[in-house]
């Protein structure tokens, strides 16, 4: 079945979240802008969104966040992927990769009735 598990609005933030963090532990603002560089596009009302993401995932097990000491004023939080998270992005992986073929079966299929698309 081609379902994501976190399915429902926002689950392509949720999976930026957690491949970004797979890479390198980040904090919420510095994972904004790297959200925008891979091309998820959020508005002005989306850091909230985010942050309220990134506590979900937190208390879901899916991350875990620790307080980093600043140069430039306060201790910020860090987020950093769990085990937990490393295996559910697998699955999820899996899962985006079936629906990925699934929508280039779609796109050959449709080649001959669309050819101003291609």
């Amino acid at each position: 079945m081609l379902i994501c598990k976190f399915g429902g609005k926002g689950w392509y933030i949720k999976m930026a979240i957690m491949s970004l963090l797979s890479c390198k532990d980040s904090y919420g603002y510095e994972l904004i802008d790297k959200i925008k560089e891979i091309g998820v596009n959020l508005d002005k009302g989306s850091t909230g969104t985010l942050y309220k993401i990134l506590r979900e995932l937190e208390r879901d097990g899916y991350l875990y966040s620790y307080w980093e000491k600043s140069d430039l004023g306060p201790k910020r939080r860090k987020y950093s992927i769990s085990k937990k998270g490393i295996d559910e992005i697998r699955e999820e992986i899996k899962t985006l990769k079936d629906i990925k073929n699934f929508i280039d079966k779609m796109i050959e299929n449709c080649k001959g009735v669309v050819n101003d698309v291609f």
